[in-house]
Order: structure tokens, then sequence, then C-alpha cells
């Protein structure tokens, strides 16, 4: 049996063998290789077995509340889901969040300011708010909104000094 250090000395010495050097080098290396190979191969096995384990059992828990829940006719399949997923990124810390595709369009709204009826994205400077950009394929686009547009008016009410949140949900 060749130890560690005995093997060292073995490789050091054929390193510098120039006829048998390249050729033993190669071969630990692809030895190196292959072992670090297998090493981080098992590693992910196990950590994927525990994902797919957490998966299984989250589907088993739905299962059994379809089938067993007292009044399975309320049940809204996709809320389950929103609100597992929701439970399991407050687990986290509270920076991380979930939101339905609902929730994201609302938030989304609020952040870029767009009327989604017209087809445009707006933004507040100074006391007007102004046409960011029209989305191509809305009515918006087809009447020649341009960027830098100031909406003067929503539905006869002024928007000069309004909010962009009180302008968006008119």
């Amino acid at each position: 049996m060749v130890s560690a250090f005995n093997w060292a000395c073995i490789f050091s010495f054929q390193s510098y063998n120039k006829a048998g050097g390249n050729r033993m080098y190669k071969k630990a290396l692809l030895a190196l290789t292959v072992l670090l190979l297998l090493f981080f191969s098992v590693n992910l096995v196990f950590s994927a077995g525990d994902f797919f384990k957490g998966l299984a059992m989250i589907n088993d828990v739905h299962t059994m509340i379809r089938e067993y829940y007292v009044d399975p006719d309320v049940l809204q399949k996709k809320e389950l889901s929103y609100q597992a997923i929701k439970g399991m990124l407050d687990a986290l810390d509270p920076h991380s969040t979930f939101f339905t595709p609902e929730e994201s369009r609302d938030m989304l709204t609020d952040i870029e300011g767009s009327f989604g009826g017209l087809g445009i994205r707006i933004d507040k400077k100074g006391d007007n708010i102004v046409v960011v950009s029209p989305i191509e394929g809305t009515p918006a686009y087809r009447l020649g909104l341009s960027a830098g547009d100031i909406i003067v008016e929503v539905d006869g009410e002024t928007t000069s000094g309004e909010s962009l949140e009180k302008v968006i949900s008119r």
C-alpha cells in the first residue's frame, strides 16, 4: 500500500522525469478530477433528495386537504398553493415575499405608474404627470402619445399637484 506521502514523492519524482512525467501528471489530474466529481455528485444527490422529500410532503398535505377537508367545494387549489408559498417565504425573513399574479400586476402598476386601460407608463415630475412611454399596440400608442407628453387632466379633473397613485386610480 502506498501512503499519501509516498505517492507525493513518487509523483514529484515522476513529474521531473521528462519521459514519464507528463503521463503521470495527466493520470493524477484525471484521478483528482474523478474524485472531486464523485464527491460533489454525492452531495448534490443527497441535497436533491431532501428537496424532493419536502415537495412530496407538501403534495401529501395538499392531497389530504382535498380529500378530507370538511367543505371541499370552497377549496381553491391555486389559493392554497399561493398561501403555501407565502408561508415558506415568511419563514425565511421579513424581506422575502411572494406576490400572486394579481398582486404583482398591482404592485408594478404602482411602481411603474402605468395606465393599463390606455397602455401608457407614467411618472410624476414636479407637479406634472408625464408619459414615460406608450405601450405598443394600445389605445395610447394608436392615439400618438409619446414620451414626455404631460397629462393635464383625467376624466375632466386636473392632474396638477395630484399624487401618481391618485391619478392612476381614476
